[in-house]
């Protein structure tokens, strides 16, 4: 039977049987392990990671090269298997060019193949795919995510605790067979609630200067940040230094500004979610508010009917989190202005002295477009700029539109179109698009 060929972010529908994922290399030797998740993103203890010294656990097997996921047996609490391939310790210095590829093969011999794109940027560890939980059945996500800090990096991202290497000159991956040194140490959580948005409306010292400062001596954040990056989220290094760059081209890398995320949850949106495109998205906006925001913590807004869904998402939790929150949201018809109109309250409440970055995703053009106008004219004197995203299969003549204008004077709003995937926009492309308008703006 031939095998489907998954692109970078696709996902296909799996049969609740047991699947046998194998991984092969194309020039690199790899070790092979997986990973159980819990809701939260992460491992519920260090038995959750499978590996040449614990090659089985909960329905999840390892056997060489190949991952076996039997998915009946996975226990309730388990929301995710994650899939992964690291640089054979024995070969040290070695790192990813050729990613390895993946072949899912189900029981009734259909087959699922996902290679994913070169490395070019020192990767030694690369989460292939992802097994999680949909509908009441379980469907693959082909990701395809490098990591250039080994597998501590890929550990901390998913909560266990490695003891720490000592050489850090040459990126090297720890050896696996010491794993048993790693322990969980759970998903801690920061301020707020699922529903209850960020440090910024915690209290109103969440959002001042004079906040959890993310290192540096400079009043903005800027490259200072990336310690903590690499101690928190060590993936989203390479688009925390693209963000900080962009900031700085723009001149205003030593500036504050709290950032908000709006995502249009219009039921035209779901095959976005589920490509994981808007996951992504939220990614490379939380990487730019690491530089501009002291606390690390992003609310997102979902936009969906009168009643828009207000969250976060942070660096200890960002992983897969779109996913976990927006199927706690209703599909609704994207009433955006519901959604700006929580974003301001949220920013007003917060007492913050700093500007606020709302950057608002749109797949279509707003359904009210008198009361649009009437809301931005109403916030250009509150310290409030809109960046406006297009992506999605809408219509965005407004925005379009909205953004030429001259005659409506609106200064602090700027409209950038992602086109329908917003991933395969190069990272210094994205950044620099979303950070000029802004720049200028800031600075006057």
């Amino acid at each position: 039977m031939e095998a489907e060929s998954l692109s970078k972010g696709g996902n296909a529908a799996l049969e609740t049987q047991a699947v046998a994922l194998q991984v092969a290399t194309r020039e690199t030797p790899v070790d092979v392990s997986a990973l159980l998740l819990g809701p939260n993103g992460k491992v519920r203890s260090d038995d959750d990671l499978v590996f040449y010294h614990h090659p089985a656990q909960s329905g999840v097997s390892l056997a060489g090269e190949t991952v076996t996921v039997d998915l009946p047996r996975i226990p309730a609490d388990v929301a995710t298997v994650v899939v992964v391939a690291s640089v054979d310790p024995s070969s040290p210095g070695t790192v990813f060019t050729a990613a390895p590829v993946l072949t899912a093969e189900q029981g009734d011999g259909t087959r699922l193949t996902f290679a994913p794109p070169d490395f070019a940027a020192g990767e030694t560890v690369v989460v292939l795919a992802e097994l999680y939980r949909r509908s009441g059945g379980w469907k693959l996500r082909a990701v395809g995510q490098g990591y250039a800090t080994g597998l501590a990096g890929l550990a901390t991202d998913y909560g266990i605790d490695v003891d720490p290497e000592p050489q850090v000159a040459v990126p090297q991956s720890p050896d696996p067979r010491a794993s048993s040194a790693a322990t969980s140490s759970g998903a801690s959580s920061k301020g707020g609630s699922p529903n209850g948005g960020s440090s910024k409306g915690g209290s109103p010292e969440g959002s001042s200067p004079s906040g959890d400062s993310l290192s540096g001596d400079s009043p903005g954040a800027g490259s200072a940040n990336l310690p903590k990056v690499e101690t928190r989220a060590p993936a989203l290094l390479p688009t925390t230094r693209q963000a900080s760059e962009a900031l700085a081209r723009s001149g205003v890398a030593d500036r504050r500004a709290a950032v908000y995320l709006i995502l249009d949850h219009d039921w035209a949106m779901a095959e976005l979610y589920e490509s994981f495109a808007v996951q992504a998205f939220a990614e490379r906006v939380l990487a730019m508010a690491v530089n501009l925001d002291d606390d690390g913590t992003v609310p997102v807004i979902f936009s969906s009917g009168n009643e828009p869904f207000m969250a976060e998402i942070r660096l200890d939790n960002y992983r897969g989190r779109i996913g976990q929150l927006h199927t706690q949201v209703d599909w609704g018809w994207g009433n955006v202005g519901a959604a700006m109109r929580a974003a301001v309250n949220h920013y007003q409440e917060s007492g913050a002295t700093d500007p606020a970055f709302v950057i608002v995703q749109v797949g279509d053009d707003p359904w009210d477009k008198s009361e649009f106008r009437a809301l931005l004219q109403n916030t250009a004197g509150l310290g409030v700029f809109w960046l406006f995203v297009g992506f999605g299969r809408g219509k965005l003549a407004f925005y379009k539109n909205l953004h030429a204008s001259t005659s409506a004077g609106f200064t602090n709003v700027s409209f950038y179109e992602a086109g329908r995937n917003p991933g395969a926009v190069p990272g210094e492309k994205f950044y620099a698009d979303l950070v000029e308008a802004f720049g200028t703006w800031i600075s006057r």
